[in-house]
């Protein structure tokens, strides 16, 4: 029963903090407001949590996944479409220069840069991360090892490489507004990412289909 009930405190209390930072933000996260949320004394915090930092690394870390499956939906999606390096490429463009099919994910991409940024600044939210890369992995670059297996990818771009350049192209600020801001032609845009896209594949390979 004890044991039941300090998972269900431990539960609440990673739910309030999660609610909390999604109002506030993990500078102005407030202990009394978590254990008020969390309906526990804010002295109970410290029986699961050594303080701030970690209840913060820890609430941040049951999210991680289900955020990178969110950012990386539109990407495994693009992949898995592809019937060739160059229809890869044309369905990367058409991402690209097409913002509302990846409009609905930007929130987790948001998430995901605010988290590594507490990331590069707390050692238990580095050390959380660290531990769940086998994880991520095999729910990021897993899929993505089609196109290695295919001869797709030009030598020395390994999977890992072409989902990171891709999914970076896709929610990069860059990807909406800078074109704009520079007067870039849709024409020139979509060319340069077709270069930028085209430099990571072999073109010429065979158009395989697993």
């Amino acid at each position: 029963m004890d044991s039941e009930h300090n998972s269900s405190a431990r539960e609440r209390l990673i739910a309030a903090t999660l609610l909390e930072l999604e109002q506030c933000g993990p500078t102005n996260l407030k202990i009394k407001r978590v254990a008020m949320t969390a309906g526990v004394t804010p002295a109970l915090i410290y029986r699961y949590f050594a303080d701030r930092d970690q209840l913060i690394g820890e609430a941040w870390a049951t999210k991680v996944p289900e955020l990178w499956r969110a950012l990386q939906a539109p990407v495994l999606q693009i992949i898995e479409q592809a019937e060739s390096p160059q229809s890869l490429v044309e369905l990367c463009v058409g991402a690209l220069t097409n913002p509302g099919s990846v409009r609905p994910h930007e929130r987790a991409a948001e998430e995901l840069l605010m988290i590594r940024g507490h990331g590069r600044r707390s050692a238990v939210m580095g050390q959380r991360i660290a531990e769940m890369a086998p994880e991520l992995y095999e729910l990021i670059v897993r899929p993505t090892e089609r196109l290695e297996s295919l001869g797709w990818l030009r030598p020395g771009i390994t999977p890992e490489v072409f989902v990171r350049v891709l999914t970076s192209l896709l929610f990069s600020e860059g990807t909406f507004t800078s074109r704009q801001a520079l007067g870039v032609t849709d024409g020139a845009w979509e060319e340069g990412m077709r270069t930028v896209l085209s430099s990571l594949l072999v073109l010429d390979a065979e158009n395989l289909r697993d």
